[in-house]
C-alpha cells in the first residue's frame, strides 16, 4: 500500500499578516531584513558586493507585490460567506510538462500550504470525481482491472448531467472513455458507473489511506438524494493534498500519470480558477457545482517558473454564480502574480 503521499505544513491565513505572506515562499530572512532594517542596513550587514545589493532590491520589490496582493485577496472574499481556500507551490523550478514529457525532475519541491478554513468540510459536488478517476487508474496500475474493459449502460442508470443523458446508451463504453467523460464534461452517469465498478469501500479506502485525504468521503451516487444515501464531502486542504500527491507522481506512475493529467488539461469548464490565466499558463482543473449554492474549483497552474495548486470551495452563497466564478478567477490571478514575482 502506498503511504506518505503528501507531507506539508498548513499555514492558517487567519493568523497571518500581509507582510508575513512572504514566509510562505521562503523569503523570510531577506524580506524580514528588508522590512526591519531597510535595504542599505541589510546590505551593509550581509555584504557590500553588487549581487547582495541586487538581491535586496529585488526582495524589496517582491515584498511590495506580496503585501499589495494580500490586501486584494482579503478584500476579494471579505463579504463572501461559506468560503474556504488553499494554495501550495509544487515546484521551485520548471518541471517537465505533464502528459507530454513525463515526470518532474529533481527540481521538484513541495512547499507549505497556505489555507483559509482549509479543514472546513464542504459538500464535494463534482470535485470528488478527481479521486474517483484516480482510484480507477490506480487499480489499473495495480493490475486490478483493464481500462479497455467494456461497460454496458442500462437505461435505468442514466442520470442527468453530461453527454450520456443526451446521447443515449446505444453502445458499451470502456472504463477509459467513462473516466474521460467524468472529468472533461463532468458526466454524472459515467462517474456513477465507475463507482459501481470499483465500489464505495474501495474508493473511500483509496481516498483516505492512499491519497491521505482523511476528511473526503464518498457516500452517494451523483444525482441521488443525500437524504437516503448520505452526502459526499471534502475540504480545501484535502483537495490540495490530492492534487499534490498526484502531481508528485506519488500515486500514479509513468504513462497512467501522464494520461491522468492530460485528461484534466482538457477540462471544458474553465470559467473559474483558470479563466484569467488561459493565455499565461497551462491549467489542469476540475469544477463542482450544486444548484443550491455550492461552487468549487481545484486546479494546478503550470508556468515556465514552476507549478502551484489552488483550491476554492464555496457554499450557500448570496452572490450570483457568475460573480463567485469571477472572484475565483481574480483570486488565482493574484497568486499567479505572486508566483511570477517569486521567480
Amino acid at each position: 500500500m502506498l503511504v506518505g503521499a503528501v507531507n506539508y505544513q498548513v499555514i492558517d491565513c487567519r493568523n497571518i499578516q500581509g507582510g508575513n505572506l512572504c514566509r510562505f515562499f521562503d523569503y523570510e530572512t531577506v524580506i524580514s531584513g528588508v522590512t526591519a532594517q531597510g535595504r542599505g542596513m541589510l546590505t551593509q550587514h550581509i555584504s557590500t558586493d553588487c549581487e547582495a545589493v541586487k538581491n535586496c532590491v529585488t526582495a524589496q520589490g517582491r515584498h511590495k507585490i506580496f503585501s499589495e496582493s494580500w490586501i486584494k485577496i482579503q478584500k476579494l472574499w471579505q463579504d463572501v460567506r461559506g468560503v474556504g481556500w488553499a494554495v501550495m507551490p509544487l515546484f521551485k523550478k520548471k518541471p517537465c510538462k505533464r502528459g507530454v514529457d513525463g515526470a518532474a525532475g529533481a527540481e521538484e519541491k513541495l512547499g507549505s500550504m497556505l489555507a483559509y478554513d482549509g479543514h472546513l468540510k464542504f459538500r464535494a459536488a463534482s470535485l470528488i470525481k478527481v479521486p474517483i478517476v484516480a482510484a480507477l487508474f490506480y487499480q489499473a496500475q495495480s493490475g486490478g482491472l483493464e481500462l479497455e474493459e467494456n461497460i454496458s449502460i442500462p437505461a435505468e442508470e442514466v442520470v442527468l448531467g453530461g453527454v450520456l443523458s443526451e446521447a443515449g446508451c446505444g453502445r458499451p463504453f470502456t472504463l477509459r472513455e467513462l473516466a474521460r467523460l467524468a472529468i472533461v464534461v463532468s458526466d454524472n452517469t459515467a462517474a456513477n458507473l465507475l463507482i459501481k465498478r470499483m465500489g464505495f469501500v474501495y474508493i473511500n479506502r483509496f481516498i483516505q489511506e492512499i491519497m491521505q485525504a482523511e476528511q473526503t468521503e464518498l457516500h452517494r451516487y451523483f444525482m441521488h438524494s443525500p437524504e437516503h444515501e448520505g452526502e459526499n464531502y471534502t475540504t480545501p486542504c484535502d483537495c490540495l493534498a490530492i492534487l499534490a500527491g498526484l502531481w508528485r507522481e506519488d500515486i500514479l506512475k509513468g504513462a497512467l500519470m501522464r494520461e491522468f493529467w492530460d485528461i484534466l488539461s482538457r477540462q471544458q469548464f474553465i470559467e473559474k480558477l483558470p479563466s484569467h490565466l488561459l493565455n499565461k499558463a497551462k491549467t489542469y482543473n476540475k469544477t463542482g457545482e450544486l444548484d443550491d449554492g455550492a461552487r468549487h474549483d481545484m486546479a494546478v497552474i503550470e508556468t515556465p517558473q514552476g507549478s502551484w495548486a489552488v483550491v476554492v470551495l464555496t457554499d450557500q452563497q448570496i452572490y450570483p454564480g457568475w460573480e463567485i466564478d469571477d472572484k475565483m478567477a481574480n483570486f488565482s490571478e493574484l497568486f499567479y502574480q505572486i508566483f511570477e514575482a517569486k521567480a
